[in-house]
């Protein structure tokens, strides 16, 4: 895990997840937008997700993204250490919204990292963790550290910001 709030690990190729969100329901779920305080204006696909977090759920969308995913958990094995895509899901703040500045208070996120990777963003899309800021290109794959802090979104832009955002979870290694 990280201290810094923003860490930029590399690039990911989002071609896949850039044709498939054209053709996803944006609408069909929206529990997280009514039981998330700030995500009020947002909108969610999830590929494996529950809401509480407590439990690794695969939805009906995450076998059409299965292989992409595979991809993604080899490259972050690599580069954060073993561990596991927990959560997985794609999000959508329409152009002049925002999430709003909070703070997460799971335990969950003590022994998980969260990466977001842009796979449609504008230039005036800000992500805030702290006093830090960040613009985040599509295609780049950005680990987030907010643990205890506060921090938001907010598209300023004139287009919709669409980002996969994961939680992965750090597996224990036991030694013998």
């Amino acid at each position: 895990m990280i201290s810094a709030p923003f860490k930029y690990w590399g690039d990911f190729d989002i071609s896949f997840f850039l044709r498939a969100v054209s053709y996803l329901d944006w609408h069909q779920y929206t529990e997280r937008q009514e039981k998330r305080f700030g995500m009020q204006d947002t909108y969610t696909i999830p590929l494996i997700w529950d809401i509480k977090l407590e439990e690794r759920k695969e939805h009906p969308s995450y076998n059409l993204f299965k292989p992409e995913l595979e991809k993604l958990s080899a490259i972050l094995n690599e580069k954060l250490g073993a561990g596991k895509i927990f959560t997985c899901v794609l999000t959508k703040l329409p152009a002049g919204k925002q999430i709003d500045l909070h703070v997460d208070k799971l335990d969950f996120f003590s022994n998980s990292s969260r990466i977001h990777i842009p796979i449609i963003t504008n230039d005036d899309c800000i992500f805030r963790v702290g006093k830090e800021t960040q613009n985040m290109k599509v295609g780049e794959m950005w680990e987030i550290c907010n643990h205890g802090m506060l921090h938001g979104t907010q598209n300023n832009g004139t287009t919709d910001r669409v980002h996969l955002m994961i939680d992965w979870d750090y597996e224990e290694v036991t030694n013998f």
